[in-house]
Formats: structure tokens, C-alpha cells, sequence
């Protein structure tokens, strides 16, 4: 199972978001299930936990309603996208 990139505990699927487990004693990080218009399937997020990042993927749609393509990475315990 994959785990919290913040501190180890293991990671749990809730309705909206990948939650870290320990989220009742304050770990905060969490993968939202739908990002820029895109749904988030639990193998892009054991991927993005395992490996750090995604393969590039299509389908997210932009604030200005564009549709574009990147990979999420993990950066600082956030997830963000990477353009290539």
C-alpha cells in the first residue's frame, strides 16, 4: 500500500480524496480525486505516491475552459502539475 509522503502513515481512499490515515492526528496531505476537471484514479495516485509523479496525462481542462496535458509530481508534500 502506498504511503503518506509527509510522514509514512498509510493512505486512505475517501469520497472526494487519497487522504494520508493519520489525517485525525493533523497530516494534512491528501490527493483530491478530481483535479483541473480531471478524475483521479488510484492508479495515478499510487503512482504519483510510489514514483513521485504520474505519466503525462490528458484531460485536465484550465481555468480559461482550455484543455491541457501534464504529469502531477509531488513538490514539498503538494501536488503539481509538470509540463513537458
Amino acid at each position: 500500500a502506498a504511503t503518506c509522503p509527509l510522514c509514512s502513515h498509510p493512505m486512505v481512499e475517501r469520497d472526494t480524496a487519497f487522504c494520508c490515515a493519520a489525517w485525525r492526528a493533523g497530516c494534512r496531505f491528501e490527493i483530491s480525486k478530481i483535479i483541473a476537471g480531471k478524475k483521479i484514479s488510484k492508479t495515478m495516485a499510487r503512482s504519483l505516491l510510489t514514483k513521485g509523479r504520474t505519466r503525462v496525462l490528458k484531460g485536465f481542462t484550465s481555468k480559461s475552459d482550455k484543455p491541457f496535458e501534464a504529469r502531477l509530481k509531488l513538490e514539498e508534500g503538494r501536488v503539481r502539475f509538470e509540463f513537458e
